[in-house]
């Protein structure tokens, strides 16, 4: 009963452990990713530039003004950023690669995630 029971389910346990790891490695619909962070502030886009959803922005911070850039190309610019958008585009040094979260196309704003 011992031995034969051990050899016998060796191979389920570490078929059973393989499983796990390839669970660990893909993500599924709740799997966090924390280099990205889950507060976004709202920005007022400027007259003619429009953003989609998914497209990488750079936010920065300018005589205590924060805005979003689109290469060369302010695309909006942040009313009240939230603190902890403050403080880490502060922390990573006054510009801060993010992404488009939302967009709202009747009030000309839009969301952004910040994603160092």
């Amino acid at each position: 009963m011992g031995i034969d029971f051990i050899e016998r389910s060796k191979k389920t346990i570490n078929a059973g452990y393989d499983r796990r790891r390839y669970d660990l490695a893909r993500e599924g619909l709740f799997t966090q990713h924390p280099e990205c962070a889950r507060y976004a502030g709202r920005i007022k886009l400027r007259p003619g530039r429009r953003v989609e959803v998914g497209e990488d922005v750079l936010i920065e911070e300018r005589d205590g003004r924060f805005f979003a850039s689109r290469g060369m190309d302010v695309i909006g610019d942040f009313r009240n950023p939230p603190p902890a958008l403050r403080a880490a585009v502060r922390d990573y040094g006054g510009a801060m690669p993010g992404w488009v979260e939302s967009v709202m196309e009747l009030s000309g704003a839009a969301e952004i995630v910040p994603c160092p």
